[in-house]
């Protein structure tokens, strides 16, 4: 029997079929959310267009700290702190594009 092994291979989204969400002034759209130690993280946003549309948080975000980039560069991975941080950027992310 094999073993699974995860891998997270880099994932260039000019090669994806997904495109940044703009704000009112055609802006990248960042969403503020406050992250332990610090007081803001950014997530920007992606959007998968075709038979129903995918939202996608992202924090690679060049405003973030280097410690914050990679938050949704795999899920579920880290210990407790980075699964908390990722909570975050998700869920409290995801309600605040939700309602825009």
């Amino acid at each position: 029997m094999g073993n699974n092994r995860p891998l997270y291979p880099y994932n260039n989204p000019g090669q994806l079929p997904v495109v940044p969400l703009r704000d009112a002034n055609g802006e990248w759209l960042r969403l503020k959310i406050e992250l332990p130690g610090y007081l803001y993280g950014y997530g920007h946003g992606w959007c998968r267009l075709g038979e129903s549309k995918l939202y996608l948080l992202d924090s690679n975000d060049i405003a973030n700290f280097p410690i914050h980039r990679g938050i949704t560069s795999e899920l579920y991975g880290g210990g407790p702190e980075l699964r908390l941080k990722q909570e975050m950027v998700l869920g409290i992310g995801g309600w605040r594009l939700l309602k825009l």
